[in-house]
């Protein structure tokens, strides 16, 4: 073998030394960032998890309504100009973890404080709403009565045009059950 073969040999296992080196080094580098995006998931699920049990610390006890066309990032937008939520990137994330949580009721709900965001999401898509009481006292009358609804702030009510006649028509109209001959008992 002439002295030019020997060193074309030597190139060639030159070239092919740093190709497979190089080759070897890109498969370690990618090695490398998928272990660094495989911890970054896996610390970020975590952190979520724990995020989405953490009592809200500015949470305070409020009646809270969401209406007909509200999503989560309508009322998480809401809550967070209210002051009640620092950040609202979190709860997307979360949603995207637990998609239950994104079908709300509509309807008024008791926020109480210490609530966690998943007892938060949990409860407004439970459809357990709040509920309001009203008390008529012995003795008052009808007028008495329509003044108290009227001014009861969780109430909607229009008593504008209502008069014990109508209410009286009204009622009979609801309660009216027809009387059928077997429903008599004879002796």
């Amino acid at each position: 073998m002439s002295e030019q073969d020997q060193d074309i040999a030597l190139e060639q296992q030159q070239d092919q030394a740093t190709s497979s080196s190089w080759l070897l080094k890109l498969i370690k580098l990618l090695a490398l960032v998928l272990l660094i995006s495989a911890l970054s998931a896996g610390y970020g699920y975590w952190w979520l998890s724990q995020w989405a049990q953490t009592p809200i610390a500015q949470l305070t006890t409020q009646a809270f309504t969401v209406v007909k066309g509200d999503n989560v990032a309508k009322i998480s937008t809401r809550l967070l100009r209210q002051g009640q939520f620092k950040t609202i990137w979190p709860l997307r994330w979360l949603l995207v973890k637990e998609p239950k949580l994104a079908k709300l009721r509509i309807g008024t709900y008791q926020i109480s404080q210490g609530m966690s965001p998943r007892q938060l999401l949990t409860h407004l898509s439970s459809g357990k709403e709040l509920q309001f009481s009203i008390t008529f006292v012995e003795g008052t009358t009808f007028k008495q009565w329509l003044a108290q609804l009227k001014n009861n702030r969780n109430l909607s009510f229009n008593a504008a045009n209502l008069t014990a006649i109508k209410l009286s028509k009204l009622l009979a109209q609801s309660l009216a059950v027809p009387d059928y001959p077997q429903s008599y008992i004879e002796g």
